[in-house]
Parts: structure tokens; C-alpha cells; sequence
């Protein structure tokens, strides 16, 4: 879950004057709350503390060759469960049915969904108590950074963020975005006509209705620790955990396996995760059995039940920077 905690203003001035990485550390345990196990894996950095910092602790998937936030999309527990949980929905859009529209341009090459070294970090963050509008942070591929309009020139491989209303692009605001997944998937349902849609956009709509969240983004240009930053708005303050996307993966197919068992012994392959028949029974187990041709669904898990599945998952995988 996401957590504000209001920082002393004494606490963060004293942390922009202290001059160890180990005297920081220590300071930030009053500051911000974390335990002394949060801090272990990274410290906070050498930039100033933003004003009148809160912290949020929030999910990140991407590929493990990537650090930090900057540039990138993160997301509170419910927000990252549905960004994660949507990714069968995906395979079925994008191999099993390519007839039909991704769910957004560049949604079936999309390098923090479809490559085979993800992890899921969480991360504490300091950051000033005003967000503005979320933007889509996403890998540079082609060339061209996602979504935007007209086209952005980039370096494969390199994080960038889209900012701006509909389908124009305009500049990021240093500070950190934040939206409501209900209020991002809303705002698309209330354009279309669900009915006449397939299975995939069904479980994609029903499961971002249930199970909501808040998504952030972070751009450089607000970073208190890029010495190149507009603005101090927000700082990695700690990296909680980082754990491998395939051990947390396993974890939930193994937990929705045995809530759905009825529906999975009746496939074929109940071990082929990327069959049809698995596919459904995965989204029947969390959504209900009308998932697939009915919104809003009923039947299934509740929110609060899908959110517990997915944080006990990341829970019981280890830290790939445990001693």
C-alpha cells in the first residue's frame, strides 16, 4: 500500500547537511520512518531532501539492467497488481488474437512486459505533497519514444517520459505525476463501446475497475539527486526489496491455480499457462465467469483479495540482494 508520512522540517534540513552516506542513513530512519532494513540495500542520495518531503512506497516492474525511478512509472500495490495481473489479457491480444488493437500503441513490444529478465522493485521515495499529471514513461524502441505525437527521436533502450492531454505530447512537470487507475481506464470506457469488444479488453477493463490503484511518474528533470534538475521534487530514498518477476509470477499462478482448480483440471494442459483455456480459467478465478463477455463483471476475487495475492507473492520471493 502507499503510505504519507508528513517529514519534521528540522529532520530533512539536517540531512542536507550532513556530509557521510552513513550519517544520512542514519538520519533517515527518524525522517522517514523506514526501518533500519529498509535502508540496508541502497542509501538515500547525495541531493537535498524535497520540501516539505512525504514518502510513498511503491512498485516498479522492469528489466533488471535498469536502476533507480527516473524516467520511469511506478505504482502503489493495487496500481502494479493490475499493471501486472493484465499481462496474460496481453499475450492473448497480442499472439493469440493479432487481429485485434493492442491495448496501446507499442503495448505487444513493450520491454517491461514481454522481456525474460524482469524484476519488481520496491522503492521508498521522498516527494513533495503536490503531483502533477501523469505521464507515460516507457523504454525508448525504434528509435522512437512511445506515444508520442509528433514522434520523439531517442536511443533504444533509454526511458522517456510522454506528457500531455490526448494525443498530443507536450513537456513532463518536474514533479512527480500521479493518476487513478479507474480514472485512466474510465476516462477510455466512457469513449467505447465495451460490448462489441473481445475477451482481452474485457479482462483489461474489469480488472482496472476492481481492483484501481494510483500510477506515478517521475521525470529527471524533478530529481533532487540529478545534479542537472529544474526543480527538487522527489528523491529514491531507499530500494526496499527487489525480487526476480518470474519467482513472483509462479507464485500467483500457483495461488489462482488453487482457487480456480475446478476450471484448470478441466484444460487440456492445465500446466500450458499460455493456452487458451488457462488464460480463461485465470481471469474466471479473479473476475468471475462472465469476465471474459460481460462489464463489469461479477463473481471472482474482491479488490482488497487480488491485492493480497499479489503483495503475498512478492512477499514470499527473495531479495535478489539478500547476503
Amino acid at each position: 500500500s502507499i503510505h504519507f508520512r508528513p517529514q519534521p522540517q528540522s529532520y530533512v534540513e539536517l540531512i542536507n547537511t550532513m556530509a557521510s552516506i552513513t550519517q544520512r542513513a542514519l538520519v533517515a530512519m527518524f525522517v522517514t520512518g523506514v526501518t533500519s532494513m529498509h535502508l540496508a540495500t541502497k542509501p538515500v542520495g547525495d541531493g537535498p531532501v524535497p520540501t516539505d518531503a512525504i514518502e510513498i512506497e511503491v512498485y516498479h516492474v522492469n528489466q533488471a539492467n535498469y536502476s533507480g525511478i527516473s524516467n520511469m512509472n511506478t505504482a502503489d500495490a493495487a496500481g502494479d497488481a493490475f499493471f501486472d495481473l493484465r499481462s496474460l489479457a496481453q499475450y492473448w491480444q497480442c499472439t493469440l488474437n493479432k487481429s485485434s488493437t493492442p491495448f496501446y500503441p507499442g503495448a505487444c513490444s513493450n520491454p517491461e512486459v514481454v522481456s525474460d529478465n524482469l524484476v519488481i522493485t520496491k522503492v521508498s521515495v521522498l516527494t513533495t505533497p503536490t503531483f502533477s499529471h501523469y505521464g507515460e514513461c516507457n523504454v525508448c524502441v525504434n528509435g522512437t519514444v512511445p506515444m508520442t505525437n509528433p514522434p520523439q527521436k531517442c536511443i533504444d533502450g533509454s526511458y522517456h517520459c510522454r506528457c500531455g492531454e490526448g494525443h498530443f505530447s507536450e513537456p513532463c512537470d518536474p514533479k512527480m505525476g500521479k493518476e487513478a487507475v479507474k480514472d485512466l481506464v474510465g476516462a477510455w470506457i466512457n469513449h467505447i463501446n465495451v460490448a462489441e469488444l473481445g475477451p482481452s479488453m474485457h479482462w483489461l477493463f474489469n480488472l482496472a475497475m476492481r481492483v484501481g490503484g494510483e500510477w506515478y511518474s517521475s521525470v529527471d528533470s524533478g530529481n533532487c539527486d540529478d545534479p542537472n534538475h529544474i526543480e527538487c521534487d522527489w528523491k529514491l530514498n531507499s530500494t526496499i526489496k527487489e525480487i526476480n518477476a518470474t519467482c513472483h509470477q509462479d507464485a500467483v499462478a500457483k495461488k489462482i491455480e488453487s482457487l480456480g482448480a475446478t476450471c484448470f483440471n478441466a484444460c487440456p494442459d492445465k500446466t500450458d499457462v499460455h493456452s487458451k483455456c488457462y488464460i480463461q480459467c485465470y481471469y474466471e478465478t479473479l473476475l468471475g465467469s462472465d469476465s471474459a463477455t460481460a462489464y463489469p463483471s461479477t463473481g471472482g476475487l474482491d479488490a482488497a483479495s487480488i491485492v493480497q495475492l499479489w503483495t503475498d507473492a512478492f512477499d514470499a520471493c527473495p531479495d535478489i540482494h539478500a547476503n
